[in-house]
């Protein structure tokens, strides 16, 4: 009918056609507290290695590292400064936020396309 028109058709055995359900979309690429340091920009393994030294593992415990110690501006470790570390949580931030509007507004473009099944088989 219309040529710009998408859908998702789901070719399944004919023996479960009835049971099979409108697909849900999991997008991925959305960082959590429970990642690890690595996954924020400008933290390599150096610095990685440096955070580890002070507990700091995760997303997580870098933002509450980071808030506990709000009036410590000196080195974490050689070239890794509090004020590095800020910026960079900041910016990883930034990014996530804008990621998690891009990704509720796909979502509800992935949500809105038509799902046929088509059983196939004896």
């Amino acid at each position: 009918e219309n040529p710009k028109r998408v859908a998702l058709i789901f070719s399944v055995p004919l023996k479960v056609e009835q049971e099979f359900t409108r697909q849900t979309f999991v997008l991925d690429g959305i960082l959590g507290d429970a990642d690890s340091v690595r996954k924020v920009h400008n933290i390599g393994a150096v610095a990685e290695n440096a955070l580890k030294a002070i507990k700091v593992r995760t997303i997580g415990e870098l933002r509450t590292y980071l808030q506990g110690n709000q009036s410590n501006k000196e080195r974490v470790a050689k070239g890794l400064t509090f004020g590095k570390l800020c910026r960079s949580l900041s910016e990883h931030d930034e990014e996530q936020k804008k990621l998690n509007q891009g990704e509720a507004s796909l979502k509800d473009v992935l949500e809105a396309i038509p799902q046929f099944v088509w059983g196939v088989g004896t």
